[in-house]
């Protein structure tokens, strides 16, 4: 799994890859500049130790196991709805 603070996505990759335009960047709009910016989706929609948790001081990783089992069926679901 992941290690402490790192980079952990808050909008699934599967999902960020589903719903951009094939053959388009991804834009992503900076609140900070008041601009849009192409991105790509593995640097994007993710913060430091998003999905961590801390218990009695120490690294606790179940929450990133469980999303990452969901995230893992996810294309397969995509795939039966379509």
């Amino acid at each position: 799994m992941n290690k402490p603070n790192q980079n952990d996505h808050y909008i699934s990759q599967v999902l960020l890859k589903r719903l951009k335009i094939p053959g388009n960047p991804l834009h992503c709009y900076q609140v900070q500049t008041g601009e849009w910016e192409e991105r790509n989706e593995r640097n994007v929609c993710s913060a430091a130790g998003y999905n961590q948790l801390l218990v009695s001081g120490q690294f606790y990783n179940a929450l990133d196991a469980s999303f990452w089992e969901v995230e893992n069926e996810l294309p397969k679901t995509f795939k039966a709805l379509e």
